[in-house]
């Protein structure tokens, strides 16, 4: 009931009672009976579930069925405070993302080139050696690309950026752009949706032995590649846009000459 009035719902009914009887006997084991335990006795038992090889997600779990359980010993006079809640809560662990060695990336691209037309052979280029995100890349319009200074105006969720295009790509977008049926300046340069690109590239990607490739592991090689090559982690987040155009060079004090010789750094093949 206590936990119904505190807003809490479904699994969540069943998932705490369980996770705070564990506790409790595992505080029994202890010769702990006293439910009126401190920091020393809570912070033992999160190292005991660490040790037992829970998630962080799973440690989370537990912390928060035992905050809401002391909350109740507090709100009913059985505890004077709550140790659960000193303690911080584990951040969940982010999925490891996996990349292509620049040898994959360079089997991936001469696949694509053999199988593909231009088009498409040219998008999933411009996935790595701009690390855009596919959802960038398939709103990317003619008028948004630069030639002469060599860089596209990217429309990303975080805000606009410039990502940097090397010679070889900007021949192949000139020749494209000959090519199309439609190159107005409005026109977006491949005209399809993220889910057909996101198509292209795993059909290279099996089509190269690599297995499952996706546009997402091609930006995470571009960051990579970079980081490896050693340039710094802030110039490598100005061009992935994890922030605006703005607020990005005002944090890092990056100039663009900087991302320019960065960029000339990555693995172009």
């Amino acid at each position: 009931a206590y936990l119904r009035t505190r807003g809490h719902r479904g699994k969540t009914l069943s998932t705490y009672p369980y996770q705070v009887g564990y506790f409790i006997r595992w505080l029994g084991a202890q010769d702990g009976d006293n439910l009126k335990v401190g920091m020393i006795e809570a912070n033992k038992f999160m190292i005991h579930l660490a040790q037992r090889g829970l998630s962080n997600s799973g440690m989370a779990s537990y912390l928060d069925a035992l905050r809401a359980f002391y909350d109740f010993l507090v709100v009913t006079g059985r505890a004077e405070k709550n140790p659960f809640r000193e303690i911080p809560r584990p951040k969940r662990m982010r999925r490891e993302v996996r990349f292509l060695t620049k040898r994959e990336v360079r089997r991936l691209l001469a696949t694509a080139k053999r199988i593909f037309d231009l088009r498409r052979y040219l998008a999933i280029r411009l996935l790595y050696v701009t690390g855009m995100r596919v959802g960038e890349l398939a709103e990317l319009r003619w008028g948004d690309i630069d030639i002469t200074r060599k860089r596209a105006l990217v429309r990303g969720k975080t805000g606009e950026r410039y990502v940097l295009l090397d010679d070889i790509t900007v021949g192949l977008l000139l020749k494209l752009r000959k090519e199309a049926r439609f190159s107005e300046k409005t026109a977006r340069v491949f005209g399809v949706r993220p889910q057909t690109i996101r198509e292209w590239v795993r059909r290279a990607g099996e089509e190269a032995g690599l297995g499952r490739i996706t546009p997402h592991m091609l930006r995470h090689s571009f960051g990579t590649h970079l980081i490896q090559a050693g340039v710094h982690e802030r110039v490598v987040q100005a061009l992935l846009g994890h922030e605006s155009i703005q607020s990005t060079m005002v944090y890092t004090h990056v100039r663009d000459e900087d991302l320019r010789e960065a960029h000339k750094k990555l693995f172009l093949p």
